[in-house]
């Protein structure tokens, strides 16, 4: 029989053993955390969207009273306007 090619094989099937191993090993000892991290992300998203909520109607009331208070006013007494009632706010 051919020696070598008897060596090789035997060594394919180490490696692969080796390696099937390796990945069991790996596997049995990975620590899934992302749980924690996913629910960090869930409370971040949830305070950017409310933020962003709170912002838009802010906008909508300091608008909406710079333009009763200031109906007839040109666009640049309008743009002073909304910028005093944002500074009130």
């Amino acid at each position: 029989m051919n020696k070598k090619s008897q060596i090789a094989t035997v060594l394919l099937v180490v490696i692969a053993m080796v390696l099937a191993l390796s990945a069991l090993y790996v596997m049995v000892t990975f620590k899934d955390n992302s749980g924690s991290q996913s629910k960090d992300l869930s409370q971040l998203t949830f305070e950017v969207q409310l933020n962003s909520a709170y912002v838009k109607e802010q906008l909508k009331l300091i608008f909406n009273e710079s333009l009763r208070v200031c109906q007839l006013c040109s666009a640049q007494q309008l743009k002073e306007e909304i910028i005093k009632n944002s500074n009130i706010r």
